[in-house]
Formats: structure tokens, sequence, C-alpha cells
């Protein structure tokens, strides 16, 4: 994991905004092709990693239960109310954020190195979860390792 999301508090988060201002700032039109491709490549990676860190923290407010604190029924009405998120994103968002906390560690350590998307962590975690609850243990494990490394082949909908 690299020390940006290594690190803790909101100011290595500015600092990460920061970087992400200066990207904007880019003069696209004078890049090569292969450049240009290979941003895509290297934003989607942070796209990922910001995806990670924000399910790190919405698992730890979940866990905390901090959105009653502020007022709300639930971490989904929180992300909802405060944030202005459509209900059914804060819902996967806690729901996501339960599942990485609850057991899905590789999946999540996938997600910090930017090597699945946000919707390819789901379709893991969904299809390990819905596998027989008999299943030995470590064969669970083994189908979210081998999952993990299909993403790299099919996208989410396959």
């Amino acid at each position: 994991m690299s020390s940006l999301l290594a690190s803790s508090g909101t100011s290595v988060l500015d600092r990460a905004g920061t970087v992400l201002t200066e990207a904007c700032d880019d003069r696209l039109w004078a890049q090569s092709d292969t450049e240009i491709m290979e941003r895509v490549q290297a934003v989607l990676r942070v796209r990922a990693q910001a995806d990670a860190v924000l399910l790190a923290a919405v698992g730890e407010v979940d866990a905390r239960a901090l959105a009653r604190t502020r007022g709300s029924t639930s971490t989904r009405a929180w992300l909802h109310g405060a944030h202005q998120l459509d209900p059914a994103e804060a819902a996967m968002l806690v729901r996501t954020a339960a599942a990485l906390r609850a057991g899905f560690q590789e999946t999540g350590l996938a997600l910090f190195a930017g090597e699945v998307s946000l919707a390819q962590a789901r379709v893991v975690i969904r299809s390990v979860t819905d596998l027989p609850a008999d299943l030995h243990p470590g064969m669970a494990a083994a189908a979210e390792t081998l999952m993990i490394g299909h993403c790299a082949v099919f996208d989410p909908t396959t």
C-alpha cells in the first residue's frame, strides 16, 4: 500500500486532492496517444484506491455507529442526508464496507492496490457470499482468490 493510503487523517486526503487538481491542469492535447491510454489506466487505478479509502471510512463510521451520534437513523441515511448520495449508492457503500470488514480481506487489498474496481469487488463479495453455507471455509477463500484473478479478464457484468 502506498504511503498516501497508509497515512491517516484528512491532511493526506487534502494532498491527494491537490495532486488530482494538478492532474486536471495537464495539457492533454499535448500528450501522445500512448500517454493518454496510460493516463486512463492510472486514473482508474486511483479511482479504485479512492473507493477503498471511502469504504474503509464508511465501514468505520458504521462500526462505531457514528451516524446515530449525528442524528441519523443509520449510516445509509447519514450518507444520503449529509452527503446527498443516492439512497441506493449509500446502501451499497454500507453493505460493501461491512463485507470487507467481515472477512473479504483479499478483495479489500486488491481494491486498495487498484487491481480491481469497486464494481468488481462487489461481484466477488456477492459471488462468494452466495456459495453454500456449509462449504469448507478454505473453499470460500480459494473462490475469492480465483475471482480476483478473473477480474483482470472479465468485466463485472460477465
